[in-house]
Protein backbone atom coordinates (compact mmCIF):
# COMPACT_ATOMS: atom_id res chain seq x y z
CA UNK A 1 0.00 0.00 0.00
CA UNK A 2 1.27 3.18 -0.65
CA UNK A 3 1.46 5.68 1.83
CA UNK A 4 3.05 9.70 1.48
CA UNK A 5 5.07 10.65 4.20
CA UNK A 6 3.48 13.90 5.94
CA UNK A 7 6.02 16.87 6.17
CA UNK A 8 6.87 17.24 9.45
CA UNK A 9 8.25 20.98 9.06
CA UNK A 10 6.78 23.77 7.05
CA UNK A 11 9.31 25.60 4.47
CA UNK A 12 10.50 29.12 5.31
CA UNK A 13 9.98 31.74 2.17
CA UNK A 14 11.14 35.41 1.99
CA UNK A 15 6.87 36.16 0.86
CA UNK A 16 5.90 34.24 4.13
CA UNK A 17 8.25 36.53 5.96
CA UNK A 18 6.77 39.80 4.43
CA UNK A 19 3.46 38.70 4.65
CA UNK A 20 3.57 37.91 8.77
CA UNK A 21 2.49 34.72 7.75
CA UNK A 22 3.61 32.87 11.09
CA UNK A 23 1.21 31.36 13.27
CA UNK A 24 2.18 29.30 16.70
CA UNK A 25 1.67 25.53 16.74
CA UNK A 26 2.65 24.23 19.72
CA UNK A 27 6.64 25.61 20.64
CA UNK A 28 8.56 26.99 18.45
CA UNK A 29 6.85 29.27 16.12
CA UNK A 30 6.46 27.64 12.24
CA UNK A 31 6.25 30.03 9.26
CA UNK A 32 3.59 29.17 7.13
CA UNK A 33 4.40 29.31 3.17
CA UNK A 34 2.39 31.60 1.33
CA UNK A 35 1.62 31.47 -2.30
CA UNK A 36 -0.58 33.00 -4.88
CA UNK A 37 -3.92 30.75 -6.64
CA UNK A 38 -5.40 31.16 -9.90
CA UNK A 39 -7.29 34.14 -8.90
CA UNK A 40 -4.91 36.11 -7.19
CA UNK A 41 -5.81 35.20 -3.55
CA UNK A 42 -2.33 34.58 -0.93
CA UNK A 43 -3.10 30.78 0.46
CA UNK A 44 -0.92 28.52 2.52
CA UNK A 45 0.94 25.81 0.39
CA UNK A 46 -1.02 22.80 0.62
CA UNK A 47 1.28 20.04 2.08
CA UNK A 48 0.40 16.45 1.87
CA UNK A 49 -1.07 13.42 4.43
CA UNK A 50 -3.30 13.29 6.54
CA UNK A 51 -7.22 11.86 6.14
CA UNK A 52 -10.33 12.95 5.64
CA UNK A 53 -13.69 11.38 6.52
CA UNK A 54 -17.04 12.41 5.35
CA UNK A 55 -20.54 11.28 5.32
CA UNK A 56 -22.04 10.76 1.97
CA UNK A 57 -21.59 7.33 1.61
CA UNK A 58 -24.53 5.01 0.91
CA UNK A 59 -24.97 1.54 0.69
CA UNK A 60 -23.75 0.12 -2.66
CA UNK A 61 -26.26 -2.96 -2.86
CA UNK A 62 -25.87 -6.29 -4.87
CA UNK A 63 -24.58 -4.38 -7.92
CA UNK A 64 -21.61 -2.71 -6.28
CA UNK A 65 -20.21 0.51 -8.27
CA UNK A 66 -20.46 -1.35 -11.98
CA UNK A 67 -22.45 1.55 -13.89
CA UNK A 68 -24.05 -1.44 -15.83
CA UNK A 69 -26.10 -2.49 -13.20
CA UNK A 70 -26.44 0.51 -11.57
CA UNK A 71 -26.38 4.60 -10.55
CA UNK A 72 -24.36 3.61 -7.78
CA UNK A 73 -21.35 3.08 -9.80
CA UNK A 74 -21.46 7.47 -9.30
CA UNK A 75 -20.12 6.43 -5.95
CA UNK A 76 -17.30 5.25 -7.62
CA UNK A 77 -16.10 8.88 -8.69
CA UNK A 78 -12.84 8.90 -6.52
CA UNK A 79 -11.72 5.88 -9.04
CA UNK A 80 -13.36 6.27 -12.15
CA UNK A 81 -12.98 9.04 -14.32
CA UNK A 82 -15.29 11.03 -17.22
CA UNK A 83 -14.22 12.92 -20.06
CA UNK A 84 -15.00 16.13 -19.02
CA UNK A 85 -15.38 17.57 -15.35
CA UNK A 86 -15.97 21.05 -13.71
CA UNK A 87 -13.07 23.29 -13.27
CA UNK A 88 -12.07 23.48 -10.01
CA UNK A 89 -10.34 26.31 -10.89
CA UNK A 90 -13.78 28.50 -11.31
CA UNK A 91 -13.84 31.63 -9.46
CA UNK A 92 -16.83 30.82 -6.56
CA UNK A 93 -18.43 33.89 -7.39
CA UNK A 94 -19.00 32.25 -10.74
CA UNK A 95 -19.88 28.63 -9.70
CA UNK A 96 -19.89 28.14 -6.04
CA UNK A 97 -20.17 24.42 -6.23
CA UNK A 98 -21.84 24.26 -3.17
CA UNK A 99 -25.31 22.44 -5.39
CA UNK A 100 -25.12 20.78 -8.02
CA UNK A 101 -23.49 20.38 -11.84
CA UNK A 102 -22.59 23.24 -14.32
CA UNK A 103 -23.23 22.79 -17.23
CA UNK A 104 -20.97 25.64 -18.56
CA UNK A 105 -17.91 25.63 -16.28
CA UNK A 106 -16.73 22.17 -17.36
CA UNK A 107 -12.64 21.62 -18.52
CA UNK A 108 -11.15 18.47 -19.97
CA UNK A 109 -10.96 15.39 -17.68
CA UNK A 110 -9.42 12.46 -19.42
CA UNK A 111 -9.98 13.81 -22.80
CA UNK A 112 -8.31 17.48 -23.27
CA UNK A 113 -10.02 18.64 -26.25
CA UNK A 114 -12.95 18.02 -28.23
CA UNK A 115 -15.19 19.41 -31.95
CA UNK A 116 -17.82 18.78 -33.52
CA UNK A 117 -17.51 18.63 -36.84
CA UNK A 118 -21.33 18.23 -37.28
CA UNK A 119 -24.56 18.18 -34.75
CA UNK A 120 -24.34 14.55 -35.01
CA UNK A 121 -20.93 13.90 -34.70
CA UNK A 122 -18.59 14.58 -30.88
CA UNK A 123 -14.40 13.91 -31.20
CA UNK A 124 -12.57 13.37 -28.11
CA UNK A 125 -9.17 14.23 -27.79
CA UNK A 126 -7.72 12.02 -24.96
CA UNK A 127 -5.10 13.01 -22.37
CA UNK A 128 -1.67 11.35 -23.13
CA UNK A 129 0.06 9.71 -19.90
CA UNK A 130 -3.02 8.90 -17.96
CA UNK A 131 -2.90 5.05 -16.55
CA UNK A 132 -5.00 2.76 -15.14
CA UNK A 133 -4.53 2.05 -11.34
CA UNK A 134 -1.10 -0.28 -11.19
CA UNK A 135 -3.34 -2.84 -9.36
CA UNK A 136 -4.44 -6.46 -11.40
CA UNK A 137 -4.84 -7.29 -13.99
CA UNK A 138 -4.83 -3.60 -15.30
CA UNK A 139 -1.26 -3.23 -13.67
CA UNK A 140 -0.85 0.47 -14.35
CA UNK A 141 -0.81 0.14 -18.51
CA UNK A 142 -1.99 3.32 -20.61
CA UNK A 143 -5.49 4.54 -20.79
CA UNK A 144 -6.09 5.05 -24.83
CA UNK A 145 -9.17 5.29 -26.90
CA UNK A 146 -9.50 2.03 -27.60
CA UNK A 147 -10.85 1.73 -23.74
CA UNK A 148 -13.74 4.34 -24.17
CA UNK A 149 -14.74 2.67 -27.02
CA UNK A 150 -15.10 -1.15 -24.85
CA UNK A 151 -16.86 1.09 -22.25
CA UNK A 152 -19.59 2.63 -24.36
CA UNK A 153 -19.94 -0.62 -26.39
CA UNK A 154 -20.83 -2.38 -23.10
CA UNK A 155 -23.18 -0.50 -21.77
CA UNK A 156 -25.29 0.05 -24.80
CA UNK A 157 -24.66 -3.11 -26.32
CA UNK A 158 -23.29 -1.18 -29.62
CA UNK A 159 -21.87 -4.09 -31.24
CA UNK A 160 -22.30 -7.52 -31.60
CA UNK A 161 -20.51 -9.52 -28.49
CA UNK A 162 -22.43 -6.88 -26.02
CA UNK A 163 -25.80 -6.66 -24.08
CA UNK A 164 -26.97 -3.49 -24.06
CA UNK A 165 -27.19 -2.68 -20.02
CA UNK A 166 -30.66 -3.79 -18.12
CA UNK A 167 -30.09 -0.60 -15.99
CA UNK A 168 -32.62 2.43 -17.20
CA UNK A 169 -30.94 4.94 -15.87
CA UNK A 170 -28.49 5.41 -19.17
CA UNK A 171 -27.90 8.99 -19.71
CA UNK A 172 -30.21 11.10 -21.53
CA UNK A 173 -32.00 8.00 -22.58
CA UNK A 174 -30.28 7.12 -25.73
CA UNK A 175 -27.81 10.03 -26.90
CA UNK A 176 -25.04 7.38 -28.45
CA UNK A 177 -25.62 5.48 -31.77
CA UNK A 178 -21.75 4.33 -32.27
CA UNK A 179 -18.36 4.99 -30.90
CA UNK A 180 -15.02 3.91 -32.79
CA UNK A 181 -11.16 4.73 -31.83
CA UNK A 182 -9.99 6.96 -34.60
CA UNK A 183 -6.37 6.55 -33.49
CA UNK A 184 -4.68 6.15 -30.31
CA UNK A 185 -5.80 9.20 -28.61
CA UNK A 186 -8.92 10.06 -30.34
CA UNK A 187 -13.14 8.56 -30.21
CA UNK A 188 -15.53 9.73 -31.97
CA UNK A 189 -18.91 9.68 -31.18
CA UNK A 190 -22.15 9.49 -33.60
CA UNK A 191 -25.26 10.48 -31.43
CA UNK A 192 -28.46 11.99 -32.58
CA UNK A 193 -28.40 15.61 -34.15
CA UNK A 194 -27.83 18.23 -31.10
CA UNK A 195 -26.02 21.20 -30.40
CA UNK A 196 -25.66 20.18 -26.52
CA UNK A 197 -24.56 16.29 -27.34
CA UNK A 198 -21.38 17.14 -25.98
CA UNK A 199 -22.07 18.31 -22.36
CA UNK A 200 -24.00 15.50 -22.09
CA UNK A 201 -21.16 12.94 -22.76
CA UNK A 202 -18.57 15.08 -20.82
CA UNK A 203 -20.51 15.56 -17.68
CA UNK A 204 -23.40 13.80 -17.21
CA UNK A 205 -22.34 11.99 -14.29
CA UNK A 206 -24.12 8.71 -14.37
CA UNK A 207 -23.07 6.03 -16.96
CA UNK A 208 -20.06 7.86 -19.10
CA UNK A 209 -17.95 7.66 -16.73
CA UNK A 210 -14.94 5.80 -18.28
CA UNK A 211 -14.82 1.97 -16.73
CA UNK A 212 -14.65 -0.76 -16.19
CA UNK A 213 -11.56 -1.50 -18.33
CA UNK A 214 -11.61 -4.96 -20.31
CA UNK A 215 -9.25 -6.60 -18.21
CA UNK A 216 -11.70 -6.56 -14.85
CA UNK A 217 -15.01 -7.75 -17.01
CA UNK A 218 -12.69 -10.39 -18.80
CA UNK A 219 -10.99 -11.78 -15.05
CA UNK A 220 -13.66 -10.82 -12.40
CA UNK A 221 -17.03 -10.60 -14.70
CA UNK A 222 -17.93 -6.93 -13.64
CA UNK A 223 -17.09 -4.16 -10.72
CA UNK A 224 -19.90 -5.56 -8.33
CA UNK A 225 -17.38 -6.14 -5.58
CA UNK A 226 -15.60 -3.10 -4.45
CA UNK A 227 -12.14 -4.89 -4.55
CA UNK A 228 -12.68 -4.96 -8.24
CA UNK A 229 -12.90 -1.42 -9.19
CA UNK A 230 -10.35 0.09 -11.27
CA UNK A 231 -10.16 3.17 -12.78
CA UNK A 232 -7.58 6.21 -13.39
CA UNK A 233 -8.98 8.39 -10.98
CA UNK A 234 -7.24 9.40 -7.59
CA UNK A 235 -8.31 6.98 -5.44
CA UNK A 236 -8.18 3.39 -4.97
CA UNK A 237 -10.29 0.91 -2.82
CA UNK A 238 -8.40 0.02 0.61
CA UNK A 239 -10.98 -1.00 2.47
CA UNK A 240 -15.19 -1.87 1.90
CA UNK A 241 -17.40 -2.55 5.33
CA UNK A 242 -21.00 -3.15 4.02
CA UNK A 243 -23.40 -0.72 5.51
CA UNK A 244 -20.21 0.52 7.63
CA UNK A 245 -17.86 2.69 5.46
CA UNK A 246 -16.33 2.83 2.16
CA UNK A 247 -12.70 3.73 2.60
CA UNK A 248 -10.20 5.00 -0.67
CA UNK A 249 -6.19 5.47 -0.64
CA UNK A 250 -4.43 7.48 -2.73
CA UNK A 251 -3.51 6.69 -6.08
CA UNK A 252 0.46 7.58 -6.03
CA UNK A 253 0.50 7.97 -10.06
CA UNK A 254 -2.03 9.84 -10.63
CA UNK A 255 -1.85 12.21 -13.43
CA UNK A 256 -4.09 15.07 -11.91
CA UNK A 257 -2.88 18.50 -10.45
CA UNK A 258 -4.36 21.27 -8.40
CA UNK A 259 -6.36 23.69 -10.68
CA UNK A 260 -6.17 26.27 -8.20
CA UNK A 261 -1.79 26.33 -8.69
CA UNK A 262 -1.06 25.82 -12.09
CA UNK A 263 2.68 27.39 -11.27
CA UNK A 264 3.46 24.70 -8.95
CA UNK A 265 2.31 21.27 -10.29
CA UNK A 266 0.44 19.89 -6.93
CA UNK A 267 -0.09 16.18 -7.53
CA UNK A 268 -3.12 15.46 -6.38
CA UNK A 269 -4.80 13.53 -4.42
CA UNK A 270 -2.89 15.45 -1.16
CA UNK A 271 -4.66 13.59 1.54
CA UNK A 272 -3.11 9.75 1.80
CA UNK A 273 -7.38 8.49 2.67
CA UNK A 274 -10.31 9.51 1.56
CA UNK A 275 -13.45 7.51 4.09
CA UNK A 276 -17.19 7.83 3.31
CA UNK A 277 -18.91 6.72 6.50
CA UNK A 278 -22.42 5.78 6.45
CA UNK A 279 -24.51 6.81 9.73
CA UNK A 280 -28.27 6.41 9.23
CA UNK A 281 -29.26 8.27 12.07
CA UNK A 282 -29.12 12.13 12.80
CA UNK A 283 -28.37 12.04 16.34
CA UNK A 284 -25.00 10.39 15.70
CA UNK A 285 -24.25 12.14 12.85
CA UNK A 286 -24.09 15.52 14.65
CA UNK A 287 -21.79 13.98 17.46
CA UNK A 288 -19.85 12.66 15.28
CA UNK A 289 -19.16 16.14 13.38
CA UNK A 290 -19.06 17.45 16.83
CA UNK A 291 -16.41 14.94 18.08
CA UNK A 292 -14.53 15.11 15.00
CA UNK A 293 -15.35 11.99 13.77
CA UNK A 294 -16.43 13.46 10.28
CA UNK A 295 -14.54 16.09 8.47
CA UNK A 296 -17.32 17.28 6.69
CA UNK A 297 -21.02 17.24 7.45
CA UNK A 298 -23.46 17.43 4.50
CA UNK A 299 -26.50 15.75 2.99
CA UNK A 300 -26.99 12.53 1.17
CA UNK A 301 -29.70 13.52 -1.53
CA UNK A 302 -32.72 16.32 -1.67
CA UNK A 303 -34.67 14.23 1.12
CA UNK A 304 -31.69 13.58 3.34
CA UNK A 305 -30.08 17.10 4.08
CA UNK A 306 -27.53 18.09 5.47
CA UNK A 307 -27.95 20.45 8.74
CA UNK A 308 -30.78 22.67 9.11
CA UNK A 309 -30.62 25.85 10.72
CA UNK A 310 -31.78 24.59 14.26
CA UNK A 311 -29.15 21.76 14.40
CA UNK A 312 -26.28 24.58 13.37
CA UNK A 313 -27.37 26.75 16.26
CA UNK A 314 -27.06 23.38 18.58
CA UNK A 315 -23.53 22.96 17.12
CA UNK A 316 -22.37 26.77 17.04
CA UNK A 317 -23.06 26.29 20.74
CA UNK A 318 -21.82 23.16 21.87
CA UNK A 319 -18.62 22.94 18.84
CA UNK A 320 -17.65 26.97 18.19
CA UNK A 321 -14.79 25.99 16.34
CA UNK A 322 -16.62 24.49 13.45
CA UNK A 323 -17.30 26.14 10.04
CA UNK A 324 -21.07 26.36 8.06
CA UNK A 325 -21.59 27.46 4.32
CA UNK A 326 -25.50 27.85 3.99
CA UNK A 327 -26.57 26.58 0.65
CA UNK A 328 -30.06 25.69 -1.77
CA UNK A 329 -30.13 22.35 -3.05
CA UNK A 330 -32.81 22.83 -4.88
CA UNK A 331 -36.46 24.74 -4.13
CA UNK A 332 -39.23 23.61 -2.77
CA UNK A 333 -42.58 24.04 -3.75
CA UNK A 334 -46.62 22.70 -4.60
CA UNK A 335 -47.51 21.25 -7.75
CA UNK A 336 -50.80 21.24 -9.31
CA UNK A 337 -51.97 18.85 -10.52
CA UNK A 338 -52.43 19.24 -14.69
CA UNK A 339 -56.13 19.43 -16.01
CA UNK A 340 -57.77 18.97 -11.97
CA UNK A 341 -60.17 21.62 -11.17
CA UNK A 342 -59.95 23.89 -9.62
CA UNK A 343 -56.81 24.82 -10.85
CA UNK A 344 -56.89 24.34 -14.61
CA UNK A 345 -58.10 25.11 -17.29
CA UNK A 346 -57.93 28.81 -15.67
CA UNK A 347 -54.72 30.28 -14.80
CA UNK A 348 -56.35 32.49 -12.86
CA UNK A 349 -56.41 30.39 -9.81
CA UNK A 350 -53.08 29.24 -10.03
CA UNK A 351 -51.32 32.50 -10.25
CA UNK A 352 -53.68 33.50 -7.46
CA UNK A 353 -52.19 30.90 -5.16
CA UNK A 354 -49.29 31.96 -6.40
CA UNK A 355 -49.26 35.65 -5.55
CA UNK A 356 -51.12 34.92 -1.90
CA UNK A 357 -47.42 33.69 -0.87
CA UNK A 358 -45.19 36.34 0.47
CA UNK A 359 -42.04 35.28 -1.00
CA UNK A 360 -39.89 37.89 0.55
CA UNK A 361 -41.32 37.22 3.77
CA UNK A 362 -40.16 33.41 3.62
CA UNK A 363 -36.92 34.44 2.89
CA UNK A 364 -36.25 36.47 5.80
CA UNK A 365 -37.95 34.79 8.15
CA UNK A 366 -38.00 30.88 7.31
CA UNK A 367 -35.07 28.35 7.85
CA UNK A 368 -32.93 30.91 10.40
CA UNK A 369 -31.82 33.31 7.55
CA UNK A 370 -30.11 30.25 4.81
CA UNK A 371 -33.49 30.65 2.82
CA UNK A 372 -33.05 33.16 -0.66
CA UNK A 373 -35.83 34.17 -1.84
CA UNK A 374 -37.51 32.61 -4.85
CA UNK A 375 -36.82 33.41 -7.31
CA UNK A 376 -33.20 33.42 -6.37
CA UNK A 377 -32.32 36.91 -5.27
CA UNK A 378 -35.09 38.11 -6.90
CA UNK A 379 -33.46 38.23 -10.52
CA UNK A 380 -33.29 34.87 -11.99
CA UNK A 381 -35.82 32.52 -12.12
CA UNK A 382 -34.10 29.29 -12.42
CA UNK A 383 -32.58 26.38 -10.41
CA UNK A 384 -29.06 26.06 -9.27
CA UNK A 385 -27.32 25.07 -12.39
CA UNK A 386 -28.33 28.10 -14.10
CA UNK A 387 -26.14 28.62 -17.31
CA UNK A 388 -26.32 31.91 -19.11
CA UNK A 389 -28.03 32.53 -22.40
CA UNK A 390 -30.78 29.64 -21.40
CA UNK A 391 -33.18 31.87 -19.09
CA UNK A 392 -34.23 35.21 -19.21
CA UNK A 393 -33.19 37.15 -15.75
CA UNK A 394 -36.29 38.08 -13.52
CA UNK A 395 -36.23 41.61 -13.90
CA UNK A 396 -36.30 41.69 -17.58
CA UNK A 397 -39.03 39.17 -17.76
CA UNK A 398 -42.35 40.82 -18.96
CA UNK A 399 -44.39 42.58 -16.26
CA UNK A 400 -47.16 40.57 -16.17
CA UNK A 401 -45.09 37.30 -15.47
CA UNK A 402 -43.13 39.23 -12.59
CA UNK A 403 -46.47 40.23 -11.14
CA UNK A 404 -47.33 36.90 -11.02
CA UNK A 405 -44.59 36.42 -8.30
CA UNK A 406 -45.19 39.50 -6.29
CA UNK A 407 -47.15 39.49 -3.32
CA UNK A 408 -50.94 40.63 -3.55
CA UNK A 409 -53.33 38.85 -1.70
CA UNK A 410 -55.78 41.49 -2.79
CA UNK A 411 -55.10 41.36 -6.30
CA UNK A 412 -55.25 37.20 -5.83
CA UNK A 413 -58.77 37.05 -4.00
CA UNK A 414 -59.77 39.23 -7.12
CA UNK A 415 -58.32 36.89 -9.46
CA UNK A 416 -60.38 34.02 -7.80
CA UNK A 417 -63.47 35.62 -7.84
CA UNK A 418 -63.13 36.19 -11.52
CA UNK A 419 -62.25 32.61 -11.73
CA UNK A 420 -65.21 31.93 -10.42
CA UNK A 421 -64.41 31.23 -6.47
CA UNK A 422 -65.43 34.13 -4.59
CA UNK A 423 -65.34 32.25 -1.42
CA UNK A 424 -62.29 30.57 -1.99
CA UNK A 425 -62.19 26.48 -1.75
CA UNK A 426 -60.79 23.23 -0.16
CA UNK A 427 -57.98 21.29 -1.81
CA UNK A 428 -55.06 18.48 -0.15
CA UNK A 429 -52.06 18.63 -0.29
CA UNK A 430 -49.63 15.10 -0.12
CA UNK A 431 -46.22 15.33 1.21
CA UNK A 432 -43.96 12.70 2.86
CA UNK A 433 -43.78 12.52 6.77
CA UNK A 434 -40.03 12.57 7.01
CA UNK A 435 -39.98 16.31 5.60
CA UNK A 436 -40.33 19.45 8.22
CA UNK A 437 -44.07 20.58 7.99
CA UNK A 438 -42.98 24.24 8.77
CA UNK A 439 -42.42 25.93 5.54
CA UNK A 440 -45.82 24.07 4.52
CA UNK A 441 -47.71 25.21 7.14
CA UNK A 442 -46.42 29.06 6.10
CA UNK A 443 -48.44 28.47 2.62
CA UNK A 444 -51.03 27.18 4.33
CA UNK A 445 -51.36 30.26 6.29
CA UNK A 446 -50.97 32.41 3.22
CA UNK A 447 -53.64 30.84 0.88
CA UNK A 448 -56.09 30.73 4.00
CA UNK A 449 -56.07 34.69 3.87
CA UNK A 450 -57.42 34.63 0.54
CA UNK A 451 -60.18 31.58 1.56
CA UNK A 452 -58.04 28.57 0.43
CA UNK A 453 -58.67 26.13 2.81
CA UNK A 454 -55.39 23.42 2.22
CA UNK A 455 -55.23 20.01 4.02
CA UNK A 456 -51.66 19.09 4.48
CA UNK A 457 -51.67 14.99 4.49
CA UNK A 458 -48.42 13.44 5.52
CA UNK A 459 -47.47 10.18 3.66
CA UNK A 460 -44.96 7.61 4.39
CA UNK A 461 -42.36 8.32 2.23
CA UNK A 462 -42.33 5.27 -0.03
CA UNK A 463 -46.70 6.18 -0.22
CA UNK A 464 -45.86 9.38 -1.25
CA UNK A 465 -43.55 8.85 -4.00
CA UNK A 466 -46.24 5.79 -5.49
CA UNK A 467 -48.84 8.60 -5.27
CA UNK A 468 -46.75 11.51 -6.30
CA UNK A 469 -45.16 9.62 -9.76
CA UNK A 470 -48.71 8.62 -10.33
CA UNK A 471 -50.22 11.65 -10.38
CA UNK A 472 -53.31 10.57 -7.42
CA UNK A 473 -53.36 14.25 -5.78
CA UNK A 474 -54.78 17.63 -6.28
CA UNK A 475 -51.76 19.05 -4.93
CA UNK A 476 -48.15 17.44 -3.73
CA UNK A 477 -44.83 18.98 -2.18
CA UNK A 478 -41.91 19.40 -4.41
CA UNK A 479 -38.06 19.69 -3.95
CA UNK A 480 -36.01 20.59 -6.74
CA UNK A 481 -37.79 22.55 -9.46
CA UNK A 482 -36.61 25.25 -11.79
CA UNK A 483 -36.08 26.05 -15.38
CA UNK A 484 -32.09 26.77 -15.71
CA UNK A 485 -30.60 23.53 -17.02
CA UNK A 486 -29.89 23.94 -20.90
CA UNK A 487 -30.70 20.38 -21.89
CA UNK A 488 -33.88 18.19 -22.52
CA UNK A 489 -32.39 15.64 -20.15
CA UNK A 490 -32.58 18.79 -17.25
CA UNK A 491 -34.65 20.33 -14.94
CA UNK A 492 -37.06 22.02 -17.82
CA UNK A 493 -37.48 18.90 -19.51
CA UNK A 494 -39.11 17.26 -16.51
CA UNK A 495 -42.42 19.24 -17.36
CA UNK A 496 -42.73 17.68 -21.23
CA UNK A 497 -41.09 18.16 -24.56
CA UNK A 498 -41.11 16.30 -27.68
CA UNK A 499 -41.15 12.34 -26.51
CA UNK A 500 -44.46 13.48 -24.55
CA UNK A 501 -45.23 13.97 -20.71
CA UNK A 502 -45.98 10.57 -20.41
CA UNK A 503 -42.52 9.64 -20.10
CA UNK A 504 -41.26 12.24 -17.91
CA UNK A 505 -41.20 10.21 -14.53
CA UNK A 506 -40.28 13.50 -12.54
CA UNK A 507 -43.37 15.48 -14.46
CA UNK A 508 -45.21 14.19 -11.14
CA UNK A 509 -48.24 17.16 -11.97
CA UNK A 510 -48.42 15.09 -15.68
CA UNK A 511 -48.37 18.60 -17.31
CA UNK A 512 -49.05 17.97 -20.80
CA UNK A 513 -48.92 21.44 -22.37
CA UNK A 514 -49.33 21.40 -26.05
CA UNK A 515 -47.37 24.71 -26.71
CA UNK A 516 -44.64 24.11 -24.30
CA UNK A 517 -43.83 21.08 -25.76
CA UNK A 518 -43.71 22.32 -29.38
CA UNK A 519 -41.40 24.83 -27.58
CA UNK A 520 -38.78 21.99 -26.56
CA UNK A 521 -39.37 20.38 -29.48
CA UNK A 522 -38.14 23.29 -32.07
CA UNK A 523 -35.55 23.57 -29.34
CA UNK A 524 -34.22 19.35 -29.98
CA UNK A 525 -34.35 20.38 -33.73
CA UNK A 526 -32.09 23.98 -33.84
CA UNK A 527 -28.69 23.71 -35.66
CA UNK A 528 -26.87 25.82 -33.80
CA UNK A 529 -25.90 26.13 -29.97
CA UNK A 530 -27.22 29.90 -30.21
CA UNK A 531 -30.74 28.72 -31.39
CA UNK A 532 -30.82 25.98 -29.25
CA UNK A 533 -30.33 28.15 -25.95
CA UNK A 534 -32.84 31.18 -27.48
CA UNK A 535 -35.58 28.23 -28.01
CA UNK A 536 -34.90 26.96 -23.94
CA UNK A 537 -34.87 30.68 -22.98
CA UNK A 538 -38.26 30.78 -24.40
CA UNK A 539 -39.57 27.17 -23.08
CA UNK A 540 -38.67 28.00 -20.01
CA UNK A 541 -40.11 31.79 -19.80
CA UNK A 542 -43.29 29.94 -21.16
CA UNK A 543 -42.89 27.69 -17.84
CA UNK A 544 -42.56 30.37 -15.60
CA UNK A 545 -45.68 31.87 -16.78
CA UNK A 546 -47.97 28.87 -16.23
CA UNK A 547 -47.28 28.25 -12.48
CA UNK A 548 -47.97 24.55 -13.25
CA UNK A 549 -45.80 25.12 -9.52
CA UNK A 550 -46.45 27.39 -6.62
CA UNK A 551 -43.06 28.52 -6.00
CA UNK A 552 -42.01 28.17 -2.12
CA UNK A 553 -38.64 29.06 -1.33
CA UNK A 554 -34.66 27.22 -1.57
CA UNK A 555 -34.47 24.88 0.88
CA UNK A 556 -32.60 26.18 3.66
CA UNK A 557 -29.52 23.52 4.61
CA UNK A 558 -26.07 24.38 6.11
CA UNK A 559 -22.64 22.21 5.62
CA UNK A 560 -20.65 22.19 7.86
CA UNK A 561 -16.69 21.32 8.55
CA UNK A 562 -13.49 21.80 10.86
CA UNK A 563 -10.99 24.78 10.02
CA UNK A 564 -8.30 22.10 9.56
CA UNK A 565 -9.78 21.24 6.00
CA UNK A 566 -7.83 23.73 3.63
CA UNK A 567 -8.91 24.79 -0.07
CA UNK A 568 -12.51 23.76 0.87
CA UNK A 569 -14.74 26.36 0.72
CA UNK A 570 -18.18 24.46 1.27
CA UNK A 571 -18.43 22.54 -2.24
CA UNK A 572 -20.33 19.78 -2.35
CA UNK A 573 -19.25 17.77 -5.59
CA UNK A 574 -17.08 18.14 -9.09
CA UNK A 575 -18.83 16.76 -11.99
CA UNK A 576 -22.61 16.75 -11.91
CA UNK A 577 -23.34 13.45 -9.54
CA UNK A 578 -21.93 12.13 -6.69
CA UNK A 579 -18.05 13.76 -7.67
CA UNK A 580 -17.13 13.36 -3.85
CA UNK A 581 -14.00 11.96 -4.73
CA UNK A 582 -12.45 14.17 -7.08
CA UNK A 583 -13.24 17.06 -4.54
CA UNK A 584 -11.72 15.56 -1.83
CA UNK A 585 -8.52 14.87 -3.79
CA UNK A 586 -7.94 18.83 -3.99
CA UNK A 587 -8.43 19.00 -0.06
CA UNK A 588 -5.61 19.08 2.05
CA UNK A 589 -5.23 18.16 5.41
CA UNK A 590 -3.89 21.25 8.23
CA UNK A 591 -2.58 18.34 10.28
CA UNK A 592 -0.43 20.61 12.65
CA UNK A 593 -4.06 22.63 13.25
CA UNK A 594 -5.69 19.67 13.82
CA UNK A 595 -3.42 18.38 16.59
CA UNK A 596 -3.65 22.06 18.14
CA UNK A 597 -7.01 21.90 18.52
CA UNK A 598 -6.88 18.86 20.31
CA UNK A 599 -7.76 15.92 17.95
Amino acid sequence: MFKQKSSSKFSTTLLALIMGASVFIGSPAVAKEMIQNVWGELQERPRYGGSISVIGFKEIGEWGLDNYYTWAGALASGAVEMLGVNNWATPRNVDHMKNWWRGDTYKGGLAVGWESPDLGTSIFHLRRGVRWHNLPPTNGREFVADDVVYVFNRLYGLVDGFEKSPHNGHPFYEQIISVKAIDKYTVEFKHPPHPYAMTYFMTAGWADQIAPPREVVEKFGDMKDPANVRGTGPWMVKDYRAGVSMTWQKNPDYWGYDELFPDHKFQLPYADEFKQISINDRPTRLAAIRTAKLDVLSGLSWTDKGISWEEKESLEKTTPDLKFVGYELGGRGIVTRFNAKPFYPDIRVRKALQMAINLDEIAKTWGGGVSKMWPPEANQLCWNYCVEGAYTPFDQLPESIQEGYTYNPKKAKQLLADAGYPNGFKTIVVMPSDQNTDLMEIAKSYLAAIGVDMEIKLMERAAFQKTAFAGNFEMSYKEGFGTGSPDLGGSLGHWGGPEGFDVKPWNIGKVNDESFNALLTEADNTDSLEAFMGKMTDASDYWISQHWMIALAMSADYRGYWPWLKSYRGEYRLGKDFGKGQLYARVWVDQELKKSMGY
